[in-house]
């Protein structure tokens, strides 16, 4: 009925058959329409309504090839392309893991957003199949297209995804880097007491949020929450916070008068930055240098911060820094880090999967807000499992030192793969 009411509505369609209403559109229309339906949503309409069942189900296998993509499905997404080796040249708009919104991307540049190449180990043996390579494999699948054409169609889509001019980008890094450091300069300035106080309310709220998860219930606090964390300006995001600490004053949620409220918004201003505000339409979609440098910082400060992962500080900055930059990992990324006992790259090959090595901790993704542990609030992941505050000694936990060689990797990836398919085409163009 929704799609009915749609193009009557939007069209002025007068027509009472939906067979014609769904049928006799133009693709640009149909695309948008089924943009806004999940896949399971698809395959009722195709279940419903047989004039349609081309359209739809097109749409239907497009998203959950585009779905795959971005949830880090490997075996799913090689499944589909063994079908239907053409859905690599259509478009869709899917949403990942950490709430991104992909808009009109193809399964290649959704692989190429996240990075997701090839994983090797030191001995140069391949030990991770990436999502990139497995995608361009199946370029060659495609009937009555000659090596030529697929080059250059492959080298628009990776333009269109990655531009080298992309300004944007180079200044949300900027930015990154600005925001890590106004976080650490803040937690620098508290009181090892002020972050435990504040990691003692971060657990009340968060508990108190979980019991309402379970109930389905949705007072107050958790509306105010939400509307500051998905402000749409950060006038907005002032409005709302003013609000949340009434509240919390109000219910006695604080329970000591030298709370620090400045640590507090310095804490949601950090995770509000990190919130997706627009659609993904271009660019990489995570900035793993931001990662990197938090990693970097937490072993750089961690005698001044208490000397040991239990201290509130350090503590503080494990679990609320770094915890809540991993929510934005792209799913390549999270499978690494869930099937890693020691290194990103060990000798022995892995599946690529996003439940822990360490069983007992589940799956990276998808988060679930009824979890007694959450990602960013009171846990960050690491060697395949869950690392909260447990005595963890500094002279053996290098995780940047680890995630180095994993983050350089991809950037060279992508040099090699941006130039092998502009000297192909070269190539072409001077024949």
């Amino acid at each position: 009925m929704f799609i009915i009411k749609f193009f009557k509505n939007s069209f002025g369609f007068k027509d009472k058959r939906s067979s014609k209403l769904l049928t006799h559109q133009s693709d640009v229309i149909n695309n948008m329409v089924t943009s806004f339906l999940e896949i399971d949503d698809l395959e009722n309409v195709v279940k419903v309504n047989h004039s349609s069942h081309e359209i739809f189900n097109k749409s239907r296998l497009v998203k959950s090839l585009l779905q795959a993509v971005v949830f880090g499905e490997y075996n799913k997404v090689e499944t589909l392309l063994q079908k239907y080796p053409h859905l690599l040249l259509e478009r869709g708009t899917i949403k990942d893991y950490s709430g991104r919104v992909h808009v009109n991307r193809t399964a290649l540049q959704l692989a190429l957003g996240a990075c997701d190449y090839d994983v090797e180990n030191s001995k140069h043996v391949i030990t991770v199949r990436g999502m990139v390579e497995l995608i361009i494999e199946y370029f060659n699948h495609l009937p009555y297209k000659n090596s030529q054409w697929i080059n250059k169609v492959i080298l628009d889509q990776y333009e269109n995804q990655l531009p080298s001019d992309d300004k944007i980008e180079a200044q949300k890094a900027i930015n990154d880097a600005v925001e890590l450091k106004r976080m650490t300069e803040y937690i620098e300035k508290a009181s090892q007491r002020e972050c435990a106080m504040l990691s003692s309310f971060e657990e009340r709220i968060h508990t108190r949020i979980c019991k309402h998860a379970k109930e389905k219930c949705y007072p107050t606090l958790n509306k105010i929450m939400q509307s500051f964390l998905h402000a749409t300006s950060p006038e907005m995001f002032e409005k709302f916070f003013v609000k949340f600490e009434i509240y919390i004053t109000n219910q006695n949620l604080i329970v000591n008068n030298d709370f620090n409220f400045d640590l507090l918004k310095a804490l949601y201003q950090f995770r509000y930055y990190l919130q997706p505000k627009a659609s993904f339409n271009r660019s990489t979609h995570f900035n793993h240098d931001l990662l990197f440098e938090a990693l970097e910082l937490y072993e750089k400060n961690f005698a001044r911060f208490g000397d040991t992962s239990t201290s509130p500080k350090n503590a503080f900055f494990w679990q609320k820094v770094v915890g809540g930059i991993e929510c934005y990992l792209p799913a390549c990324d999270a499978e690494r880090i869930a099937s890693s006992e020691y290194e990103p790259l060990e000798e022995r090959k892995s599946d690529r999967t996003m439940v822990f090595r360490q069983n007992e901790y589940g799956k990276f993704f998808p988060l679930k807000l009824t979890n007694s542990t959450k990602l960013g609030i009171n846990t960050a992941y690491f060697y395949g499992g869950e690392i909260s505050v447990r005595a963890i000694g500094i002279t053996w936990l290098r995780p940047s030192k680890m995630l180095k060689t994993y983050f350089e990797q991809k950037k060279h990836r992508q040099i090699v793969f941006e130039k092998k398919y502009r000297d192909l085409n070269h190539k072409s163009i001077s024949m």
